[in-house]
């Protein structure tokens, strides 16, 4: 018979930035970050935010946002946050790369990642596949800012069907 264990893992401290699907160009974002402290004794420290522009890997952190850097203390067993408002350059073309850190006397975490930068001309939609199986009653609230558009699909492969259409038409509208 096999004995039962449970694992728990965590880190003391940490970042846990939200990353958004994509920005656009011109764009100010207001990056409001959370850092946890699962300690026993309050922490204070400096969070810093790197910005890298992809193509000629320069840091071009001073161009797109005031204070790359920031103090923060944070109690016992809590979280508290630190700001960045990024302005985003009509010249990022792509994706923008950034390493955020955070770290005090006792603890370091590091997030290194990507945003994709996205032209104010790119269209973009949205799915939410919703299943339900047969004989199934539900209720099912949206929170829209816009007019959306349902389509109802017995299988899933038939929305396939309906969308590539779209696609290639908006393929040769764009030669």
């Amino acid at each position: 018979i096999a004995e039962e264990r449970v694992v728990t893992t965590f880190k003391p401290f940490f970042l846990d930035p939200y990353v958004p699907g994509f920005l656009r160009r011109g764009d100010t974002f207001n990056w409001k970050v959370p850092l946890a402290n699962l300690t026993d004794d309050g922490i204070k420290g400096k969070a810093n935010l790197l910005l890298i522009d992809p193509v000629s890997k320069q840091d071009i952190t001073s161009s797109l946002v005031e204070k790359s850097s920031m103090d923060f203390s944070i109690a016992t067993h809590s979280e508290t946050y630190v700001d960045w408002a990024l302005n985003i350059d009509e010249s990022i073309w792509g994706h923008l790369d950034f390493v955020m850190s955070a770290s005090s006397d006792l603890f370091e975490d590091v997030v290194r990642s990507s945003i994709p930068i996205l032209s104010d001309q790119v269209s973009l939609s949205e799915n939410l596949p919703v299943f339900l199986p047969p004989f199934v009653t539900d209720t099912i609230a949206f929170d829209w800012k816009s007019n959306p558009e349902i389509i109802y699909v017995n299988n899933p492969l038939e929305w396939v069907w309906e969308v590539l259409p779209t696609f290639f038409e908006q393929e040769v509208s764009n030669n």
